[in-house]
């Protein structure tokens, strides 16, 4: 099935997948999305130490930056990536790639922000709420489910009818350009 993606070139297809793609492995999956939290850092960490201040003046509440800065917008910069490219520069640093377990195809931008939206929230709510080794303990029930043979897929893969595959696993189909060429 060749389906030409919504706002790119004709000779630009979607990649037909297959649903019985293998999942890709815990290590490599965890390798992007430490690459993905060191890139959400890079900004999050000098917005958090101007934002928050000594206690004197207009501060902005410590709880909102940390939702915000760690919640709120990193969820957003993934959902429009997964759904727009079908993957976090993590992933594509790692040759991964998220699809739908139902057809393989790209996730919806529902499914997208769904799939974020736990990834994120639920481990930055849980520094706020929990602290210490609670902390740990939440981070693995959202993303232990990936190590699991057979499961591969984390908490944000099961809410959002998703899973994480290798790339190259996909298989391109160009439209027929015939002896001239592109057109």
């Amino acid at each position: 099935m060749s389906v030409v993606i919504p706002g790119q070139a004709s000779a630009v297809t979607e990649p037909e997948h297959s649903s019985a793609t293998v999942p890709a492995p815990f290590g490599r999956r965890a390798f992007a999305r430490l690459f993905d939290i060191v890139v959400v850092a890079v900004v999050a960490v000098p917005v958090l130490a101007l934002t928050v201040r000594d206690g004197r003046g207009d501060a902005v509440p410590f709880p909102l930056v940390v939702i915000v800065l760690y919640a709120v917008l990193p969820a957003v910069w993934e959902a429009h990536m997964v759904a727009r490219r079908g993957a976090t520069p993590g992933k594509q640093l790692s040759g991964l790639v998220v699809v739908r377990v139902a057809d393989g195809g790209r996730p919806s931008l529902l499914s997208a922000v769904a799939r974020s939206a736990v990834a994120w929230s639920v481990p930055a709510t849980a520094v706020l709420v929990l602290g210490g080794p609670l902390v740990a303990l939440a981070i693995v029930g959202v993303y232990g489910p990936a190590a699991v043979p057979g499961l591969r897929r984390d908490l944000p893969d099961l809410v959002s009818g998703t899973r994480v595959v290798f790339a190259g696993d996909l298989v391109d189909h160009a439209p027929d350009e015939g002896p001239g060429g592109p057109g």
